[in-house]
């Protein structure tokens, strides 16, 4: 009796089936991406509002910049004035140099200058400026200049005798100390709580350190705490010092440049 042997077939695949699980794959990966998509674009969106935010803040910088910086080179171009008077030898050539430095004196220098360059008018332009010279230095001579040489003469006298008692004062308070010399413009330097004034205080305040303000003012006591008229070199505080322009000449001559002192001078 012979035995029947029965092979198992394989069952095949279903087809639709395989195409319903890839399409479901292919949905996965599609929302996935759209995911990720929309994560980019909201990370996009943020470094486009940081970069617009920064730029923002960068032109607004660049505006207080550019209007910062007339101010700026106006402070600068003060100081470097100052500068270059106070290191003259004397009062008398500061105050001449001041003189001729100052706004009438280059306003007229320029429009003499821009007036020569025309040569239809030349002729009768250096007439008429030799006619107003004269005229000018007769009448000066005769009403201003005695006084202001008297004046300058008598200032000069003065400070030579009052400096005297003053120089060895100076010199024995500045012997073996920093010495700051501060020469400020006229104006909001002197207003009371200034930031110049705090800065002269503070600096006074340091060890070893004494500070020496040029006041600009001829008679004026603006800026002090301590009132009272002087004529040479007033004592604010410890270590801080106030002195006249025209003392400040003698001072540096007859002590300052005689010390062997670490100085500053800030204008």
């Amino acid at each position: 009796m012979k035995k029947r042997t029965h092979k198992n077939n394989p069952t095949p695949s279903n087809p639709k089936g395989q195409k319903d699980r890839e399409i479901s794959r292919l949905r996965r990966e599609l929302t996935a991406e759209r995911r990720h998509t929309a994560k980019l674009e909201r990370e996009i969106s943020d470094l486009r509002r940081a970069l617009k935010a920064h730029e923002t803040a960068d032109t607004r910088r660049s505006l207080r910049r550019k209007q910062q910086a007339p101010k700026e080179a106006l402070l600068l171009s003060q100081a470097n004035q100052r500068a270059h008077h106070y290191r003259k030898g004397s009062f008398l050539r500061y105050l001449w140099e001041s003189i001729m430095e100052s706004a009438p004196v280059q306003l007229l220098s320029k429009l003499i200058q821009y007036l020569r360059r025309i040569r239809a008018i030349q002729l009768i332009l250096t007439i008429l400026l030799t006619l107003a010279a004269v005229v000018t230095v007769a009448v000066v001579s005769a009403a201003v200049l005695p006084f202001l040489f008297f004046g300058t003469a008598l200032l000069a006298m003065l400070a030579l005798m009052r400096s005297r008692r003053m120089n060895r004062i100076l010199r024995k308070e500045l012997t073996d100390r920093r010495i700051r010399i501060m020469i400020p413009p006229r104006g909001t330097a002197f207003l009371p709580d200034s930031f110049f004034l705090r800065n002269a205080n503070a600096m006074a305040s340091e060890i070893g350190v004494t500070v020496i303000v040029v006041t600009p003012y001829l008679m004026s006591n603006r800026g002090l705490r301590r009132k009272g008229s002087f004529f040479t070199a007033h004592k604010e505080i410890d270590n801080l010092y106030y002195v006249r322009r025209h003392y400040f000449f003698i001072l540096r001559r007859r002590v300052l440049d005689t010390l062997d002192s670490d100085i500053t001078v800030i204008y």
